[in-house]
């Protein structure tokens, strides 16, 4: 498989050689979300970055566990009235 290249817009706290990547299945298992609601995110934007290996509605995407720590991270919250602006 290719190097990925890595964006300089993240700070990763890990080897950049230590890439894993998971297909939209095992992503939605692993942190809970259906697959479906990965597709919706995709389409409106606001999920976690994704790789689109080919073009076509059926290409097969990847989302790299790094871009997704990212995404988790944006959505963690301290208590119900925060809205996610105090960051």
């Amino acid at each position: 498989m290719p190097k990925l290249k890595q964006h300089q817009e993240h700070n990763y706290n890990c080897d950049p050689k230590d890439t894993q990547l998971f297909t939209a299945e095992e992503l939605a298992q692993k942190i809970k979300l259906s697959e479906k609601k990965l597709q919706t995110m995709r389409v409106q934007g606001g999920g976690p970055r994704y790789f689109k290996l080919s073009k076509g509605r059926r290409a097969p995407v990847l989302y790299d566990w790094k871009d997704v720590l990212v995404f988790l991270e944006s959505h963690k919250r301290i208590s119900t009235s925060d809205n996610g602006d105090n960051q």
